[in-house]
């Protein structure tokens, strides 16, 4: 994968005098199609094209997308937005706007309409991300734990990890992943997410029957799943 170019964006950021996003190409074999697609990792684009794709083919597709990519970037940033103070926090789906108070020693705790943390300001971040990941352990493992009971199935390992193109995963031998943004929405978008993957140890397909499993432990799976739809790459905005 190569950089190919970096296209200047027409939304800037105030403060900011020139915003523009990294564009990289990677050669594809066997295909004779080009895709487009926008990592929320990296906050970045990638063309997928055949390998003698010319300059001048793929100048003009990056040009006729510029509007998808400008989409793309106000949609998950141009940088990934960090914990800090007056930030929004939505935790468990519902907005509470980060307060601070310097100290050595660490307290992070959702207060009224407040995210409330006590720590050095430089480490912010990284003791609301761990706080948070703790939080999505636990509700992620009493919902797995509690779907297996329900549908007669084991489950080997349950994990939560900053994933970038899914919201859960499940192995053949029973492990679960998670994607620990899932704390950030409605508590009722996180156990679908959960009954989702434990029902794959059901089936592991989508079909029919394995819909009816999801549904059978959560009966409103489907409201929770357009949400998730509609909203989850706003979550993203968190790198």
């Amino acid at each position: 994968m190569i950089l190919f170019a970096e296209i200047p964006l027409a939304n800037k950021i105030p403060g900011q005098t020139q915003v523009s996003v990294s564009v990289y190409v990677r050669e594809r074999k066997g295909s004779a199609r080009i895709t487009m697609s926008f990592s929320t990792k990296d906050r970045h684009v990638v063309v997928s094209a055949p390998k003698r794709t010319t300059k001048t083919f793929l100048r003009e597709f990056i040009t006729k997308h510029q509007g998808w990519i400008e989409k793309q970037v106000a949609k998950h940033g141009a940088v990934a937005k960090e914990f800090a103070p007056g930030v929004i926090v939505p935790y468990r789906g519902r907005p509470y706007a980060l307060a601070h108070e310097e100290s050595n020693k660490v307290l992070v705790k959702p207060d009224g309409d407040l995210f409330f943390v006590r720590a050095a300001l430089t480490r912010i971040d990284t003791h609301v991300r761990r706080w948070l990941l703790k939080q999505a352990m636990d509700d992620c493992t009493i919902a797995s734990l509690q779907f297996a009971k329900a549908l007669n199935v084991t489950v080997a390992k349950v994990s939560v990890k900053a994933m970038h193109t899914r919201w859960g995963s499940c192995s053949s031998a029973g492990n679960l992943n998670y994607n620990w943004r899932l704390i950030l929405a409605p508590e009722e978008v996180l156990t679908y997410v959960c009954a989702h993957e434990v029902a794959h140890r059901v089936h592991m397909n989508h079909s029919k029957a394995f819909w009816d499993t999801v549904a059978k432990v959560c009966p409103n799976y489907e409201k929770a799943r357009a949400w998730l739809k509609k909203n989850g790459s706003s979550l993203y905005a968190f790198g």
